[in-house]
């Protein structure tokens, strides 16, 4: 689309601006974008962000008002798997709807691209801001 490019990941935002998380299917992106939302953000757009360039800014758009969670970080969060909605089975993933004070209520202007990292030798991972020519990798 003319304009737009999308990420695979989560976009959280406030007044000052948004960040979005990128990296590979179950690296973490929903479950750091749910701890930012605990500490004061909103979300923007959960698994796929659009983003639109306007006058030569990028905002993040606003998506449909849910989180998905695969089914061990829905326990974590608290959620009761029979009052969510399993959307993948054999992913074992589910979709949590948000409320409208749980969601932006408009664009986000982008100040930032952060991927996850995991290294799978000590099951640990790492997050590192995008910056310059890093982001024609990603």
């Amino acid at each position: 689309m003319k304009n737009i490019v999308t990420l695979h990941g989560s976009t959280v935002g406030n007044e000052e601006g948004a960040v979005t998380i990128i990296g590979n299917s179950g690296a973490g992106k929903s479950t750091i974008s749910t701890g930012l939302r605990k500490r004061g953000y909103k979300l923007i757009a959960d698994d796929v962000s659009a983003i639109k360039l306007e006058n030569g800014v990028p905002y993040v758009q606003i998506a449909v008002p849910q989180q998905k969670f695969c089914r061990d970080t829905a326990l974590k969060e608290g959620y009761k798997l029979e009052e969510i909605e399993c959307i993948n089975e054999i992913r074992d993933k589910y979709r949590v709807k948000l409320s409208d004070d749980e969601m932006c209520s408009g664009p986000g202007k982008l100040k930032g691209i952060f991927e996850i990292i995991p290294d799978t030798k000590d099951n640990s991972f790492r997050v590192e801001k995008a910056d310059g020519l890093d982001l024609l990798k990603l």
